[in-house]
């Protein structure tokens, strides 16, 4: 068994064994804090509440402090929390909403080219 994990790569190793596209939006013009914000994630090194519990850093409660459903995990915060789906949900309504409404004013005539 201890020959199988020695045979293992490193996640230094692993990450230079992949095809060169799987990283090409590290090339691009990224602000370093996003490009280290996406690593974070991608390694699941954000320090949420089931990180710090896992690291022995903090006792007890590792669910969600929105929802209080679910454990606090980097894709429970990405994808799963229903109250952060919701307000996404809300602000995308409201900027499609807005686009609706300015383009019904223009046809109306009340709202001018001049006015936006």
């Amino acid at each position: 068994m201890q020959e199988e994990y020695s045979k293992k790569k490193l996640q230094s190793e692993y990450y230079q064994s992949q095809e060169k596209e799987c990283h090409l939006w590290l090339q691009g013009n990224i602000d370093p804090i996003k490009t280290s914000a996406i690593i974070q994630l991608m390694e699941q090194m954000v320090k949420t509440r089931v990180w710090k519990v896992l690291r022995g850093i903090a006792e007890g409660n590792d669910k969600c402090r929105l929802c209080g459903k679910y454990r606090m995990t980097d894709a429970h915060l990405l994808s799963g929390c229903s109250i952060l789906a919701q307000q996404e949900n809300h602000l995308r309504h409201n900027a499609a909403f807005i686009i609706i409404i300015t383009a019904w004013c223009k046809k109306e005539g009340i709202l001018t080219e001049e006015a936006e």
